[in-house]
């Protein structure tokens, strides 16, 4: 009496083998992408930080100067960045 043999083979195994290594890129950057910025998300909000310990933002200005001033070059000018 013939049975249908138990248990998987070797090419079966080995087929599996392949899906899986062809599934990791793919699992790995949903990984990356979006179960790891969920639990930063997590992390961060169960931190215990007040708004008042929040710095408020520090105005940085910025000076650019083209050209000679003094000299009275005519194409010289100067230019302040907030």
């Amino acid at each position: 009496m013939a049975r249908p043999p138990k248990g998987m083979g070797p090419l079966a195994r080995r087929e599996a083998r392949l899906a899986w290594g062809l599934l990791f890129p793919t699992l790995a950057a949903v990984a990356l992408v979006v179960i790891l910025p969920l639990l930063a998300v997590f992390w961060i909000a169960f931190k215990p930080i007040g708004l008042a310990e929040l710095r408020p933002p520090a105005p940085v200005v910025r000076e650019d100067i083209r050209g000679d001033l003094d000299e009275g070059d005519p194409d010289a000018y100067l230019r302040y960045r907030l």
